[in-house]
Protein backbone atom coordinates (compact mmCIF):
# COMPACT_ATOMS: atom_id res chain seq x y z
CA UNK A 1 0.00 0.00 0.00
CA UNK A 2 1.20 3.60 -0.85
CA UNK A 3 2.40 5.85 2.03
CA UNK A 4 1.76 8.77 0.50
CA UNK A 5 -2.03 9.69 1.00
CA UNK A 6 -4.07 12.00 -2.01
CA UNK A 7 -3.67 15.03 -2.40
CA UNK A 8 -7.48 15.60 -0.52
CA UNK A 9 -6.41 14.19 2.60
CA UNK A 10 -3.50 16.20 3.12
CA UNK A 11 -5.32 19.47 2.47
CA UNK A 12 -8.88 18.40 3.68
CA UNK A 13 -10.02 22.43 3.71
CA UNK A 14 -9.51 24.99 1.64
CA UNK A 15 -7.77 28.14 2.41
CA UNK A 16 -10.49 30.67 3.42
CA UNK A 17 -9.68 32.97 0.66
CA UNK A 18 -9.98 30.33 -1.57
CA UNK A 19 -13.52 28.83 -0.66
CA UNK A 20 -15.61 31.20 -2.84
CA UNK A 21 -13.61 30.24 -5.63
CA UNK A 22 -13.42 26.20 -4.81
CA UNK A 23 -17.50 27.22 -4.74
CA UNK A 24 -17.85 28.39 -7.83
CA UNK A 25 -15.90 26.71 -10.07
CA UNK A 26 -17.84 23.49 -10.38
CA UNK A 27 -21.04 25.36 -10.72
CA UNK A 28 -18.83 26.67 -14.30
CA UNK A 29 -17.48 23.35 -15.42
CA UNK A 30 -20.25 22.93 -18.10
CA UNK A 31 -19.44 26.58 -19.24
CA UNK A 32 -16.75 26.42 -21.20
CA UNK A 33 -16.43 27.35 -24.60
CA UNK A 34 -15.10 25.19 -27.56
CA UNK A 35 -13.39 24.79 -30.97
CA UNK A 36 -14.32 23.74 -34.29
CA UNK A 37 -13.19 20.44 -33.22
CA UNK A 38 -15.10 20.19 -29.72
CA UNK A 39 -12.02 21.20 -27.61
CA UNK A 40 -12.54 23.78 -24.91
CA UNK A 41 -10.90 26.93 -25.15
CA UNK A 42 -11.74 28.75 -21.81
CA UNK A 43 -14.54 29.12 -19.68
CA UNK A 44 -17.54 31.91 -20.37
CA UNK A 45 -16.69 35.13 -18.90
CA UNK A 46 -20.59 35.43 -19.45
CA UNK A 47 -21.39 32.57 -17.65
CA UNK A 48 -18.44 33.68 -14.59
CA UNK A 49 -20.88 37.26 -14.65
CA UNK A 50 -23.81 35.72 -14.23
CA UNK A 51 -22.67 33.19 -11.07
CA UNK A 52 -21.44 36.39 -9.72
CA UNK A 53 -24.75 37.86 -9.76
CA UNK A 54 -26.70 35.27 -8.40
CA UNK A 55 -24.31 34.05 -5.81
CA UNK A 56 -23.76 38.51 -5.04
CA UNK A 57 -20.22 37.85 -5.01
CA UNK A 58 -18.77 40.70 -3.99
CA UNK A 59 -14.56 41.01 -4.47
CA UNK A 60 -15.03 40.11 -7.60
CA UNK A 61 -11.71 41.04 -9.45
CA UNK A 62 -10.04 38.63 -6.95
CA UNK A 63 -12.97 35.98 -7.76
CA UNK A 64 -12.98 36.49 -11.43
CA UNK A 65 -8.80 36.24 -11.53
CA UNK A 66 -8.78 32.74 -9.38
CA UNK A 67 -11.48 31.41 -11.48
CA UNK A 68 -9.47 32.18 -14.46
CA UNK A 69 -6.27 31.27 -13.28
CA UNK A 70 -7.87 27.59 -11.86
CA UNK A 71 -9.58 27.11 -15.13
CA UNK A 72 -6.28 27.61 -17.47
CA UNK A 73 -4.71 25.00 -14.79
CA UNK A 74 -7.55 22.58 -15.67
CA UNK A 75 -7.92 22.92 -19.31
CA UNK A 76 -4.04 22.55 -19.43
CA UNK A 77 -3.39 19.61 -17.69
CA UNK A 78 -7.06 18.26 -20.15
CA UNK A 79 -4.50 19.08 -23.11
CA UNK A 80 -1.85 17.09 -21.79
CA UNK A 81 -4.00 13.91 -20.98
CA UNK A 82 -3.55 12.21 -24.72
CA UNK A 83 -6.58 10.60 -25.57
CA UNK A 84 -7.66 10.05 -21.71
CA UNK A 85 -10.67 11.30 -20.06
CA UNK A 86 -11.47 14.89 -19.99
CA UNK A 87 -13.27 14.74 -16.30
CA UNK A 88 -11.38 17.38 -14.43
CA UNK A 89 -8.58 16.70 -12.63
CA UNK A 90 -9.68 17.64 -8.91
CA UNK A 91 -6.40 16.40 -7.30
CA UNK A 92 -4.38 18.81 -9.31
CA UNK A 93 -6.28 21.75 -8.49
CA UNK A 94 -6.82 20.58 -4.79
CA UNK A 95 -3.05 20.30 -4.54
CA UNK A 96 -2.36 23.84 -6.51
CA UNK A 97 -5.16 25.77 -4.49
CA UNK A 98 -5.45 23.78 -1.59
CA UNK A 99 -9.06 22.67 -1.97
CA UNK A 100 -11.09 19.88 -0.57
CA UNK A 101 -12.14 17.24 -2.80
CA UNK A 102 -15.94 17.17 -4.30
CA UNK A 103 -17.67 15.36 -1.50
CA UNK A 104 -15.71 15.58 0.96
CA UNK A 105 -16.50 16.76 4.26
Amino acid sequence: MDDEPPCFECHPVPLTENETAYNLFPLLMDQLRTGGMGDPLGVDYNAIKFVFDLYDVTDRRAEFEKLVSMFREYLGRMTEKKGGSKEPDYEALECQYNLKSPGTQ
